[in-house]
């Protein structure tokens, strides 16, 4: 009698490789929403930018990489948006 083991294991799970990462991609497209596959492209290509070795991480720690880096962003960006009279004083701007 043989028994036949499937594997529920996600694209994500797979180490990113540069040969097969466009198949990998269209595999991911279905497990996630638009917004979380620009991430992980964008974040690929920003890892490669920094000369991360992504062959040694995972579709889903590459992701968790961009989702803490846009976080990161938020709140740089949030502290650049605050109004300058919180570093400027009224008389400075008056004389």
């Amino acid at each position: 009698m043989a028994v036949l083991l499937f594997s529920c294991s996600s694209t994500l799970d797979k180490k990113f490789n540069k040969d097969t990462a466009q198949e990998d991609l269209k595999s991911i497209k279905s497990e996630l929403d638009s917004t979380y596959l620009n991430l992980l492209v964008s974040s690929i290509i920003r890892l490669k930018f920094q000369d991360k070795k992504l062959k040694e991480m995972t579709y889903a720690e590459i992701l968790e990489d961009g989702k803490k880096w846009k976080a990161e962003q938020k709140v740089l960006t949030e502290k650049a948006a605050e109004p300058l009279f919180y570093y400027i004083s009224f008389e400075t701007i008056h004389e």
